[in-house]
């Protein structure tokens, strides 16, 4: 991560983008104080893929709350056949 002045960066904007481009992150600053950052998009195609720990802590904690559930069908013609 590289940080620059405003009035530095509009003289070097284009060299500036190149290095975003190869994944740096540029930060600007205004009297020395940063106020905004230049850095890689990342879009659908560039999302990161979550690691194999976080897909098993997920998938831990919906086996966790799946709660067995009842076919419908077999409920409804109970309900049914208690009423009657």
């Amino acid at each position: 991560m590289s940080t620059i002045s405003i009035l530095e960066a509009k003289d070097r904007l284009v060299e500036l983008l190149h290095e975003v481009e190869a994944g740096e992150i540029v930060v600007l600053t205004r009297d020395g104080e940063p106020i905004a950052q230049l850095g890689p998009v990342v879009g659908p195609r560039q999302a990161r893929k979550p690691s194999a720990k976080l897909l098993d802590e997920i998938a831990a904690r919906a086996k966790a709350r799946a709660t067995p559930r009842e076919d419908s069908t077999r409920l409804l013609r109970e309900m049914r056949d208690e009423a009657s």
